[in-house]
C-alpha cells in the first residue's frame, strides 16, 4: 500500500493518507470538475470510494459527469468498489445528525475497505443539504474527523456551497482543513493550512499517546453511553471474548452488563448526575462466548464531542473469587490433614500399646518355654517334645519380631527413635554381623560369604541399627534363595562414603514390583510368600534405619538371578566428646537372643 496517493487533480498533486480536504463552490459544475477525477484516481489506486450527495438532481449529474471520465463505471457500482450515496443513508439514517453515528458509519467504511482487499478509502461528501442550524454541527463533525483520519487509510473532501456559509463558518471551514480549493474568476486556487496541519499532528500525536496508554492497561477500558459502545481497548476485546474491537462498536452496553436495559440506564444517570464524581458497581458481564463473569465496574461521566458520555473502566473479579474458593478448599484439605494426622497418631498409639501389650505375655512364654527346657535337659528328654518346644519357641521369636519392628516404626512415625552413634570400625562391624549366621546358612545348604577392598574404616553409626539392617537383608536373602546357592557381603570404600552390598543368587525380585519393595506392608508377590512368609515391613524399617543415618538403599534385581541391595553411608565422624564408645568393637552380650529373634522367620 503506497503512502503518497494520486489526487486526480494536477492543482492538488499527489496526496497522503489522512488528507482532509474542503471545496467551496458556487455552481455544482465547479465540484464535478475537481471531484470526478479526485474519484477516478481512487478507483485507479484500488481504494474504495464513496460520494455522498444531496439530492437526486445531484445524483444524475454526478453519474453522467462520470460516464465520461471514469472507466468501467456501471462494473465499479456493481462490484462496491464505488458508492453513490444519498446523505440521507449517511449523514442522517436515524432522522437526525450524530457526529458520533457518522464517524461510526465511517469506521465501518474503513473496516470494509480493508478486509475486501482495498488499499484505502476516499470519500466526497456533499454539505449543501445542511440549513443553517445544522451547519455548526457538520462544522464540528469536521473537526472531529481531521483528528479521526490523520493516521488512517483515509482521504476525504467535504464540499461546501458558498451560498450556505456565512463569514464566521467559512472561517471555521479554512481553519478546519488541510487544503482548500476555491475558484477565483476562472481559475482554480488551492489555499494551504499549514498551521492547522501541524497544530492537528501535534493535537493527534497527543492523543496518540494517550490512546496506546489506554491499550496497554490490564484492565477494560469502555466509552459509551446508556445505548452504544464508542470505543474499548484491548483488554476490553479480551475481557469480551470477540477477535476485534470494531465488533463491540456500537452494541448496546447492556448487552455485555448484567442487569438488564433499567439497571444500565440507571447507573447511567447516577453517574452523569454526579458531578464528574466516580461512580462504583458490581454485576456480571456477559462474554461472546456466553461465559459469564463477575466483575466491578467504576465510571466517570464527562463531555465528548458535545455528547454526554461515561469512561468506564471494568475489572474482571473472577480471578479474586477463585483464590477465596481455592482458599476455603485448602483451609478444607488442612483439616482433612489434620483429622489424619489426628488418626495417623490414634493409629500409631493403638500399635505402640497393642505391640508392648503383646510383648509382655510372649515374653511370659519364651521364658516358660526356657524353663521347661532347662528342667527337661536334666530329667531326659523326648525328641518329639523337643521339636515341638523348638516350633513353639522361634514362633515366639518370629512375634517378638514383628512386635519390636512395630514399636520401631511407630517410634520412627512419632519422631521418638533414639540412634546411639558411636565411632565403629564399620568393616570389623560387618564382618562379625556376617559371620554370624554363617552357620543359619549352612543349615539351609547356602554359602555365606564376606569380602572387602579395605582392613578398616572408622565412621559414625549406631552398630545395633547398622546389626538389624543387615541381618534383615541376609534372613530375605536365605529365605529366598535355593540350596546350593551363594550371599555376599562386600563393603566397598569410595573415600567420602561407604559402600555396603548384600547379594543372592536367588529368585530375583520383578523390576514392577521394585518400585514398591521399601513400601510399608507391601510384598513382592503372594506365590512368593508362600514359601517364606513375612509382614511386609521388613524392608521399610531398613530403608528408615539407613536414612536415620544419612544414607541411602538402592536395589538392583532379575527374576530367575537374584538381587543385591546397596547401602551407601556417609564417612562421618565423631568428636571425642559425642563419642559414647571409644573403642571400635562391636559387643552385644544378648547376641545370640538377638540372632534368634532377627533370623526367626528361616526354618530348618
Amino acid at each position: 500500500m503506497k503512502y503518497l496517493r494520486e489526487s486526480g487533480n494536477c492543482l492538488i498533486g499527489d496526496i497522503t493518507w489522512g488528507t482532509h480536504i474542503a471545496q467551496i463552490y458556487s455552481e455544482r459544475e465547479e465540484y464535478l470538475k475537481m471531484m470526478v477525477p479526485f474519484i477516478d484516481a481512487g478507483l485507479g489506486n484500488n481504494e474504495l470510494c464513496v460520494w455522498i450527495y444531496s439530492d437526486e438532481s445531484d445524483y444524475k449529474l454526478i453519474k453522467e459527469a462520470m460516464s465520461f471520465q471514469v472507466p468501467y463505471l456501471e462494473e465499479r457500482i456493481k462490484s462496491g468498489q464505488l458508492l453513490l450515496m444519498p446523505y440521507t443513508e449517511f449523514y442522517m439514517a436515524e432522522g437526525f445528525f450524530s457526529h458520533l453515528n457518522v464517524l461510526q458509519r465511517c469506521n465501518q467504511l474503513i473496516h470494509r475497505a480493508k478486509t475486501e482487499g482495498f488499499d484505502g478509502l476516499r470519500v466526497v461528501g456533499d454539505s449543501s443539504w445542511a440549513d443553517k442550524v445544522l451547519f455548526s454541527d457538520i462544522l464540528k463533525y469536521d473537526n472531529i474527523l481531521n483528528l479521526s483520519i490523520s493516521e488512517m487509510p483515509v482521504i476525504a473532501a467535504c464540499l461546501y456551497n458558498c451560498k450556505n456559509l456565512d463569514a464566521y463558518n467559512m472561517a471555521q471551514v479554512l481553519k478546519d482543513h488541510e487544503l482548500i480549493i476555491v475558484k477565483r474568476g476562472e481559475q482554480f486556487e488551492l489555499i494551504s493550512n499549514i498551521n492547522l496541519f501541524m497544530r492537528e499532528k501535534q493535537i493527534y500525536e497527543s492523543m496518540e499517546k494517550y490512546f496506546q496508554l489506554v491499550q496497554l492497561l490490564p484492565v477494560a477500558v469502555f466509552i459509551h453511553d446508556a445505548d452504544k459502545i464508542y470505543y474499548c481497548n484491548k483488554a476490553a476485546v479480551s475481557l469480551a471474548e470477540v477477535k476485534d474491537s470494531r465488533e463491540l462498536f456500537g452494541m448496546k452496553i447492556s448487552d455485555l452488563f448484567g442487569g438488564g436495559m433499567d439497571y444500565v440506564n440507571k447507573y447511567v444517570s447516577q453517574t452523569l448526575d454526579s458531578d464528574s464524581k466516580p461512580n462504583y458497581t458490581k454485576t456480571s458481564f456477559c462474554c461472546a462466548n456466553g461465559e459469564v463473569k463477575p466483575v466491578e465496574i467504576i465510571s466517570i461521566g464527562y463531555l465528548m464531542n458535545d455528547q454526554n458520555v461515561l469512561l468506564s473502566v471494568v475489572r474482571d473479579v473472577s480471578p479474586y473469587y477463585e483464590i477465596n474458593q481455592l482458599k476455603a478448599v485448602i483451609q478444607n484439605q488442612k483439616e482433612i490433614i489434620r483429622d489424619t494426622l489426628e488418626y495417623d497418631r490414634m493409629k500409631t498409639e493403638f500399635f505402640s500399646n497393642i505391640s508392648h501389650e503383646l510383648r509382655t505375655p510372649l515374653n511370659v512364654i519364651l521364658s516358660v518355654i526356657q524353663l521347661f527346657k532347662l528342667v527337661r535337659s536334666k530329667s531326659g528328654s523326648n525328641e518329639q517334645e523337643d521339636r515341638y518346644l523348638k516350633m513353639m519357641q522361634q514362633n515366639c521369636y518370629r512375634l517378638m519380631r514383628l512386635i519390636n519392628n512395630l514399636i520401631d516404626l511407630t517410634r520412627i512415625d512419632s519422631n521418638y527413635f533414639e540412634m546411639h552413634r558411636k565411632n565403629i570400625d564399620i568393616v570389623n562391624l560387618v564382618e562379625q554381623i556376617t559371620m554370624s549366621v554363617v552357620e543359619y546358612g549352612q543349615n539351609k545348604g547356602i554359602a555365606i560369604l564376606f569380602d572387602t577392598d579395605i582392613r578398616n574404616k572408622v565412621i559414625s553409626c549406631d552398630p545395633d541399627h547398622i546389626e538389624r539392617i543387615l541381618l534383615n537383608l541376609i534372613s530375605n536373602a536365605i529365605k529366598f534363595t535355593d540350596s546350593g546357592g551363594e550371599i555376599w557381603v562386600k563393603i566397598k570404600d569410595c573415600k567420602n562414603k561407604i559402600k555396603i552390598s548384600v547379594k543372592d543368587t536367588g529368585i530375583g525380585i520383578p523390576l514392577e514390583k521394585q518400585a514398591i519393595i521399601f513400601n510399608r506392608f507391601q510384598r513382592v508377590d503372594s506365590s512368593l510368600t508362600k514359601r517364606a512368609e513375612g509382614s511386609g515391613i521388613g524392608l521399610s524399617l531398613v530403608k528408615a534405619l539407613v536414612d536415620m543415618h544419612n544414607g541411602t538403599i538402592s536395589l538392583y534385581s532379575e527374576v530367575g538371578r537374584g538381587s543385591e541391595f546397596i547401602i551407601e553411608l556417609p564417612c562421618e565422624i565423631l568428636p571425642e566428646s559425642d563419642n559414647n564408645q571409644p573403642d571400635h568393637t562391636f559387643k552385644n552380650l544378648n547376641y545370640v537372643d538377638h540372632l534368634n529373634i532377627e533370623l526367626s522367620d528361616i526354618y530348618n
